[in-house]
């Protein structure tokens, strides 16, 4: 099991140079200092970048892999058809657009409204 550390300097701790020193993020076992009553040995820390880079690169392939592909219609049931939805919003926005024309007739030059139900 792996958590997310972060490790932090003091804020007035700086280099030699003078600049400061950068926060390091990296993943480590969480049993390592025996949270739950299980101490691990595996000491090892891996950056959060290089954790990152993996766990995409996994995902990049997964998701060109057609068998993943095919698995995840399965789940779903089916493609989702967005055709039928996009139709209905380009007619929903016809709607609004002639609603506001309407709207910008009734009023008049000065700001009165034209209409006088």
């Amino acid at each position: 099991m792996w958590k997310r550390y972060v490790w932090k300097r003091e804020p007035k701790e700086k280099k030699k140079d003078g600049t400061l020193y950068k926060d390091y993020f990296y993943y480590a076992c969480k049993h390592r200092r025996l949270v739950d009553g299980h101490k691990c040995g595996y000491r090892k820390q891996w950056s959060e970048e290089k954790i990152n880079n993996a766990v995409e690169e996994v995902i990049r392939k997964l998701v060109k892999n057609p068998k993943f592909e095919e698995a995840i219609l399965n789940k779903i049931g089916s493609r989702i058809d967005t055709e039928e939805i996009e139709k209905r919003l380009k007619g929903w926005k016809k709607t609004a657009q002639a609603a506001d024309r309407s709207k910008s007739k009734t009023w008049t030059a000065d700001g009165q409204s034209g209409y006088h139900g």
